[in-house]
């Protein structure tokens, strides 16, 4: 729930985009660069939130990120003037980094190998989920009421989950297994020259499956 809440208020901008450029909220240049600067933002915010996962306990970052994503939202619903929106936005890509490395975290310390593994699974499909009940909810208001009850309801479903999370999680962090750690250490890693080629090929690889599958899933609305 909480991964598919994260999506609900990070893809409703590409969601919208059409409409937010008809009715004159911005221009299409604008929520272009505010997608980017999104983009950008949330794949720095993954490294960060990486790092701050192993300092800080992952159950904080996740409440920080829900009440910093659904402030955001709010904003953009009220905003005056197109200016605000590439900076918001791009807040909001920083705060959505926060929900999945923890998340990560968390379940790696809790669960088992396997079970982790299916549990890491089962999270993603949040993604699809969110992002399905956006393009299907998002025309809804907009045809009821207008864009910017979009944004209000993305930040009254962050305000949600910020409070079930912070009811139904007790922030306890002590792994129950270390098998997972086990694995990842045992598994025999090359070192040196090798490691660093074959890291440079996952990392182009991500970049190209990133850039096609997100390329289309922000456009798509446009498309249509």
């Amino acid at each position: 729930m909480a991964y598919l809440t994260s999506y609900v208020t990070r893809v409703n901008l590409s969601a919208t985009m059409v409409e937010i450029n008809k009715v004159g909220l911005a221009l299409k240049t604008t929520t272009a660069l505010a997608l980017t600067v999104c983009s950008v933002t949330y794949g720095a915010g993954q490294v960060i939130s990486g790092w701050l996962c192993d300092r800080y306990k992952p159950h904080n970052l996740i409440l920080l990120g829900f009440s910093v994503t659904a402030y955001v939202n709010l904003l953009v619903g009220v905003m005056p003037q197109e200016s605000w929106l590439v900076p918001l936005w791009g807040i909001n890509g920083f705060a959505q980094a926060m929900m999945w490395p923890p998340m990560v975290r968390i379940l790696s310390a809790a669960l088992e190998e396997e079970d982790y593994r299916r549990a890491c699974v089962r999270v993603s499909w949040g993604s699809s989920v969110g992002t399905m009940l956006v393009y299907l909810a998002a025309p809804l208001i907009i045809q009821v009421l207008n864009v910017r009850w979009v944004f209000y309801a993305c930040a009254a479903a962050a305000v949600a989950m910020l409070v079930f999370w912070k009811l139904a999680y007790d922030g306890n962090f002590e792994p129950v297994t270390p098998a997972v750690r086990q694995t990842q250490t045992a598994s025999g890693v090359p070192m040196g020259s090798l490691a660093a080629a074959l890291m440079a090929a996952v990392f182009f690889g991500i970049v190209l499956q990133g850039s096609l599958r997100d390329g289309v899933t922000i456009w798509m609305p446009s498309y249509v």
